[in-house]
């Protein structure tokens, strides 16, 4: 077997334990131990995708002179950046620990930044003045957007915005939001009879309305233990 077809198998084994793990700390009573134990699994096995998927999409192609697989290289980048800033959220600016960003947060955001200007940046050289390719634009502005607010954010209070529990509903969105770019990945690659554009945009409009209703249900149920 060749190393591509070895990191192949370890690849999708990874992300197909964390399409199943994943589910679990969705639906489990958030904080008990097997919302904790289960988000431990997909976190490790998300950690394995994106490796992975670099050297899948990147570093095999380098060595062998063969073009880069953007598909893995934007599944594998943003799905491990929501599952490393969800995490870094519940674990650091929970109160009352609120510790202040460490150099590797902000190295990750500006990682991300650099990643979605070279996918735009990418997407015009082989492409020229002709018409871009709308998937690589789309999820190129949206890393420099989300990086640029996540660089803002670090330099103003936790808690400026939605209050002492906006750890809670960054590690809700960045986590769910993971699991979003897995699932789409998973859906990319095996649905094959509808347009492309939509199978790739689907999942992140119907998981985005689903956060936004998820969210506006627990700050319901927070306001309401206050009062």
């Amino acid at each position: 077997m060749t190393i591509h077809g070895i990191f192949t198998i370890i690849h999708v084994a990874a992300g197909s334990l964390a399409l199943l793990s994943g589910i679990v700390p969705m639906l489990s009573p958030k904080g008990n131990k097997l919302h904790r134990r289960a988000g431990k699994l997909y976190s490790r096995s998300m950690l394995v995708v994106l490796v992975t998927a670099i050297v899948l999409a990147v570093l095999l192609p380098l060595v062998y002179g063969t073009q880069l697989n953007l598909f893995l290289f934007i599944v594998g980048l943003f799905s491990y950046y929501f599952v490393y800033s969800g995490l870094r959220a519940f674990k650091y600016h929970k109160p009352p620990k609120n510790k202040p960003p460490r150099i590797a947060d902000k190295a990750a955001a500006a990682l991300l930044l650099l990643s979605g200007l070279f996918l735009i940046g990418y997407n015009f050289y082989l492409k020229g003045l002709a018409i871009p390719n709308p998937i690589l634009i789309i999820f190129g502005l949206f890393a420099i957007i989300m990086s640029i607010a996540d660089l803002r954010r670090f330099q103003q209070p936790f808690d400026a915005k939605l209050g002492k529990f906006n750890w809670f509903y960054l590690h809700l969105v960045r986590m769910v939001g993971s699991y979003i770019a897995a699932f789409t990945a998973f859906v990319v690659v095996n649905v094959t009879f509808l347009p492309p554009l939509l199978v790739w945009a689907a999942p992140g409009v119907i998981g985005g309305v689903g956060i936004t209703l998820w969210v506006r249900h627990y700050k319901r149920k927070f306001e309401g233990a206050k009062s």
